[in-house]
């Protein structure tokens, strides 16, 4: 499912029970932040010590009496004069709990349930449970459950749940790992290093694409994404739920491709301008906004995004695939391939192995008391991309010691060892074996070839 979320300039307030008494922070999800004076501080339980209130990858439940008011994330909130006010974003109520919003005085009662939806594409209050009443001037209006109210038009409609956000509780953290990479990649938060393939990604930190590079995140229980060139991405929060895996990312500029298998969980991807949750899809989204769906379905707001179409400026189109579009779906075919490791020989000392392009290789000389020596496997040339940047073949690729490695094989003394060549590809792995009785004489170095990485 995806959602587009702008804060728009809307404003719900809350009153919490009927019974006076200071808000009570519940609960809190990930990330949610409060705020006293002039500084933002981590919040937690207990009895809230702020005036305002802000939820990133993370949701927090509010408490007065016997109401409750959960937050979703990207929510803002503040309270004044002992009614909490939700500036931006989503709330789910349970009663009883009093809201105006637009000029609406909302109360759920005790027993019922509702939801308001203040984004830049629906802008809503909606019963989820019993009946929850509406009054506007001298207007009033009763919801019952399965009938929303439209804060822009003022008129009543069917409403059917297909979203319920409210239902999902972090109950973990899960891993976002950088799964293969290529050309200059760096990752930091404040200070930036390059990047390597194996390297978990922690809240907060930063992955940086340069120029003609780019770089797979993988998640925990499966699906990736592909940061295209020139583009960073934040790590907000990486948490799994009862109803599956949420990523949480921040798309701070450039472009991403996304690959999310069907019922493994889900991303939330948010860029300056939109807010995504995906489940079950292949999609391209840019920072500036725009959406492409190449497989699955999409909902941004009041529109269903289907495979074949793209969201543009607002407007669903027919998708135009280009060059990018191209390069990913040849790079995910890439991605799928098997290792197909094969060909291992070491005459006079040299070694030829063949595997899948892009694969990760390296060499291991093991003697009778363990591994003496492990070395790295380079590709002899790299995979050649057309004018559009799709690979030209799929062909496995020769890899090679380094000069480095084949003076350090031939230092080894004379003995028996077994020689092991091992290949990693993404979650792929395989390996060849081959025992050599003495040492191993190897020509003279040449000069070695860069990998990719």
């Amino acid at each position: 499912m995806w959602r587009v979320a702008v804060q728009p300039a809307l404003l719900l307030v809350l009153s919490l029970g009927v019974a006076q008494g200071q808000v009570q922070v519940q609960q809190v999800y990930g990330s949610a932040e409060g705020r006293q004076g002039g500084a933002w501080r981590p919040l937690l339980p207990g009895a809230a010590q702020a005036s305002q209130f802000r939820t990133g990858a993370g949701r927090a439940e509010l408490r007065w009496g016997s109401g409750l008011v959960l937050l979703n994330s990207a929510t803002q909130a503040r309270v004044n004069q002992g009614k909490v006010q939700v500036t931006a974003g989503q709330a789910y109520i349970t009663g009883p709990v009093q809201l105006y919003v637009q000029g609406y005085h909302l109360n759920v009662p005790a027993g019922s349930a509702a939801r308001v939806d203040l984004l830049a594409r629906t802008e809503r209050i909606a019963a989820l449970q019993g009946t929850v009443r509406l009054a506007y001037g001298s207007r009033t209006v009763n919801l019952v459950a399965g009938r929303q109210l439209s804060l822009g038009g003022g008129q009543t409609t069917a409403y059917q749940e297909r979203d319920p956000w409210y239902q999902s509780r972090i109950t973990g953290r899960g891993d976002a790992v950088i799964e293969a990479l290529r050309g200059q990649v760096s990752v930091g938060q404040g200070q930036f290093r390059a990047a390597s393939a194996g390297q978990s990604l922690a809240e907060g930190q930063r992955l940086r694409t340069g120029v003609n590079s780019w770089a797979e995140v993988g998640f925990t229980g499966g699906g990736y994404l592909r940061l295209q060139a020139d583009s960073e991405l934040q790590v907000t929060a990486v948490q799994t739920s009862t109803r599956g895996r949420e990523v949480w990312l921040q798309l701070n500029r450039g472009s991403a491709w996304n690959v999310v298998a069907s019922g493994q969980g889900g991303y939330r991807l948010n860029t300056p301008v939109i807010s995504t949750a995906v489940r079950g899809t292949v999609f391209r989204v840019d920072a500036d906004g725009l959406v492409k769906v190449f497989e699955g379905e999409v909902e941004a707001g009041a529109e269903a995004v289907q495979s074949g179409q793209q969201l543009q400026d607002r407007q669903l189109e027919v998708l135009q695939p280009d060059a990018q579009d191209a390069l990913n779906l040849s790079l995910d075919a890439l991605r799928a391939l098997p290792i197909g490791l094969k060909d291992l020989t070491l005459p006079g000392g040299d070694l030829t192995v063949q595997a899948a392009p892009l694969s990760e290789l390296w060499l291991e000389a093991r003697a009778s008391d363990g591994v003496l020596w492990a070395w790295p496997l380079y590709p002899q040339s790299e995979v050649a991309l057309d004018s559009e940047g799709r690979p030209l073949s799929l062909a496995p690729v020769a890899y090679t010691l380094s000069a480095v490695g084949r003076q350090q094989v031939a230092a080894l003394p004379p003995g028996s060892y077994i020689f092991r060549v091992a290949a990693r590809r993404y979650v792929q792995q395989q390996e060849l074996t081959l025992t050599l009785p003495t040492s191993v004489a190897v020509p003279p170095p040449v000069a070695p070839v860069e990998s990719y990485d």
